[in-house]
């Protein structure tokens, strides 16, 4: 029986990268609308008229699991960044102008000079930026993600976690402040305010359902990356459509697919196929 002894100058030994049924706090992936499963629970009628939802993909930063991960539990709860192509689009009725974002190293340009933030492994995209006030509540498929030990899992240092934190309270106070002074003092709500979602009585069925890919450079192409609008608008359009079929069904009328109650409709698009390593869980494609 041979023991290692350790000193403090002798490195324990890797473990070997293994896999998890969530992704660890702290780590960037590619977000896809699950539009079956967050629909699931509806009737028939209400889930032939969602499938008009486009499933949208978007570039997200894994900020906070809401409640304790099970693998018992098809989803888990997460607060998620939003990360675009470029400095952060245009919000007027927000406030919110291009240089309220954080670039993630090798993206270095920002009118205001901001320092990058540096993931712990080199970021395999060049022009990549935190935007403001893009904090979404998203269900996570339970699946096999890498651990953060995995080459390909890319993450935040305690740090810049923390330094990220504190530039987007910053810019989310400027926001305000911007918006105080136009309305004359006061805080009038937007149709974007329900996109920003620190509130722990969300009901579960209302929050999209997401499957995700931890594989950055595996699945995505630098001159080919989602737009984070579009992720935007559709995860809005796929919640407000759960919760008016939902106050339907509660108040005893059956559902009918109307034009003004149809978020998305008339739009349907193939998506192109995720090639999936062993270590992850492919993303759903589209009928």
């Amino acid at each position: 029986l041979s023991v290692t002894i350790l000193s403090s100058t002798t490195s324990p030994p890797k473990m070997a990268s293994t896999t998890l049924y969530c992704p660890v706090p702290g780590t960037y992936g590619i977000a896809q609308l699950d539009i079956e499963a967050t629909i699931e629970h509806l009737d028939s009628e209400a889930r032939e008229a969602a499938k008009h939802v486009k499933p949208a993909q978007c570039f997200i930063y894994f900020y906070l699991a809401t409640e304790f991960p099970l693998p018992s539990r098809p989803w888990t709860r997460y607060i998620t960044y939003i990360v675009g192509p470029g400095l952060r689009a245009v919000d007027q009725d927000n406030c919110f102008t291009p240089e309220m974002c954080v670039p993630i190293f090798p993206a270095t340009k920002h009118p205001n000079q901001r320092a990058p933030l540096y993931p712990e492994t080199p970021f395999p995209f060049t022009n990549c930026y935190h935007w403001a006030y893009t904090d979404l509540l998203l269900r996570v498929s339970t699946g096999e993600y890498p651990c953060e030990d995995d080459p390909r899992v890319t993450m935040l240092p305690a740090g810049e976690h923390l330094r990220l934190d504190a530039l987007l309270t910053e810019d989310l106070e400027a926001a305000m402040i911007a918006r105080r002074e136009r309305d004359g003092g006061q805080l009038i709500p937007t149709d974007e305010d329900d996109n920003f979602i620190w509130r722990p009585d969300v009901p579960d069925e209302q929050i999209p359902v997401v499957n995700v890919s931890l594989n950055l450079a595996g699945t995505l192409e630098q001159d080919n990356l989602p737009d984070p609008m579009e992720f935007l608008r559709e995860s809005k359009a796929l919640r407000r459509y759960v919760a008016v079929v939902l106050q339907k069904l509660a108040t005893g009328n059956r559902y009918h697919v109307g034009s003004s109650e149809s978020p998305t409709r008339g739009r349907k698009m193939p998506l192109k196929p995720v090639q999936a390593t062993t270590m992850e869980r492919p993303f759903q494609q589209a009928a």
